[in-house]
């Protein structure tokens, strides 16, 4: 069941990009009537749609999925589409090299942790 959060997800990425409705379409190769339909509401946006459109986003399928209502909410401790894509990343550098982005996220925790303590 498609929600109306949908709909004010795509808006909202397509506003923080930049993109009208017609510049959406082309990047997901969607006929700018259907896409259309979607946002006004007349289409339900299925799987193909979803699938074009995380594409043309460069986000996680899941997560254009759920959004949509196509699948559940995402389970506690199940990884977010963020986490997904830091895994993805990590496989395609060399050992010594995930390890170095190991540490680089370790820092970046450290610091956040410290300046919570200091705030």
């Amino acid at each position: 069941m498609e929600t109306h959060d949908f709909i004010e997800w795509l808006k909202t990425e397509m506003k923080s990009r930049g993109w009208r409705s017609a510049d959406l379409a082309r990047a997901a190769g969607l006929y700018p009537t259907t896409f259309n339909r979607v946002l006004t509401r007349s289409r339900k946006a299925g799987p193909s749609v979803c699938v074009a459109i995380a594409q043309a986003l460069e986000i996680d399928p899941v997560f254009v999925f759920r959004k949509a209502g196509l699948l559940p909410p995402a389970s506690e401790g199940e990884p977010t589409p963020a986490q997904n894509e830091a895994l993805q990343l990590l496989s395609q550098l060399s050992e010594e090299e995930q390890v170095y982005a190991v540490r680089m996220l370790q820092g970046l925790v450290a610091t956040k942790g410290s300046a919570e303590d200091d705030g």
